[in-house]
């Protein structure tokens, strides 16, 4: 065993006794010190957390074998966890610019002279819009909801299926960079407390989790309360929807907003609702500036087939 290993294993205990007992009556010092001094003096610089690193790799390599990586869109084989395999990252609609600036919502082409889309240029702002005044600042999605990311997305929200959150949270990152600057704060969009009992978790929180483990910007599963239960949105209109999230959402007693950045995050969105809801509920409560971002988007979302996937 190597002694950056055997350090790292071996019980503070055993150095009390014999030599290491004398030095540490003469030093005066207690046990955990002694085992602290010793280590930096008897290991070279970078033993012990090589040591750690192999270990890490060794652990690694035998969860692979017990249960080995797959793709989270097709479940086949792939050679690392949290990858895609090549044939379905052919086949994801990966959602960048040219975008709008604000709502994110993809253009065709790149259109300089006009940055926005449609409704968050006009000049009398729609009153379902993403953004504008009292809603939010910017939103952003990794990939367009569609039959080859459907599947995974519904194992993550219902079949207790977090084997895709690594590859979904690298996608997140990825697309919404303008969003996790330093001083924002990741706040998940919440379920009522009846649906949380019912699911065990929720989906946004763990996705919240994998942005947060590949940005550096901190999470607050606690921030945000939906204050009462709502009904399904499938099927819904934009105006029933709308109706039915309004209200339902409130910020925790206590919680100290006034000056934040805040970026929702959501596994899909399809037409707002329920995030302008959030951001609506944050900024009563004092954040200055409440932004979006969802793992996958409803691009056409007069489809009704697309609608089957929001069922907050």
């Amino acid at each position: 065993m190597a002694i950056g290993t055997f350090f790292d294993l071996a019980p503070q205990e055993d150095i009390t006794e014999g030599p290491y007992a004398r030095l540490a009556e003469r030093r005066q010092i207690g046990a955990s010190s002694l085992f602290k001094w010793a280590k930096a003096r008897l290991l070279p610089p970078g033993t012990v957390s090589t040591s750690k690193r192999v270990l890490s790799e060794l652990g690694r390599k035998w969860a692979d074998l017990v249960f080995p990586p797959r793709c989270p869109l097709t479940d086949k084989a792939v050679w690392q966890h949290g990858t895609v395999s090549a044939e379905e990252w052919g086949r994801l609609q990966l959602l960048a610019p040219p975008w709008c600036q604000a709502c994110g919502l993809p253009f065709a082409y790149e259109n300089r002279a006009q940055p926005l889309c449609g409704a968050c240029a006009a000049p009398h702002r729609y009153e379902d819009n993403l953004t504008g005044r009292g809603r939010l600042d910017q939103v952003r999605s990794a990939i367009a909801y569609d039959d080859t990311v459907a599947p995974a997305i519904l194992r993550l929200k219902y079949a207790d299926r977090f084997d895709g959150v690594d590859a979904f949270a690298r996608l997140m990152v990825l697309a919404g960079e303008s969003l996790l600057t330093e001083g924002a704060l990741l706040v998940p969009v919440p379920l009522h407390r009846g649906r949380l009992l019912k699911r065990r978790y929720n989906q946004a929180s763990v996705l919240a989790d994998g942005v947060a483990g590949r940005s550096g910007v901190p999470v607050d599963h606690q921030l945000l309360k939906r204050a009462r239960a709502t009904a399904p949105q499938r099927g819904g209109s934009r105006s029933a929807r709308a109706r039915n999230v309004q209200g339902a959402f409130v910020v925790a007693e206590g919680a100290a907003l006034k000056g934040k950045s805040i970026v929702l995050v959501d596994d899909v969105l399809t037409t707002g609702a329920t995030l302008v809801a959030c951001a609506k509920a944050l900024r009563k409560g004092g954040a200055e500036r409440v932004s979006a971002l969802a793992l996958a988007r409803v691009v056409k979302p007069h489809d009704p087939a697309l609608y089957e996937m929001d069922q907050r």
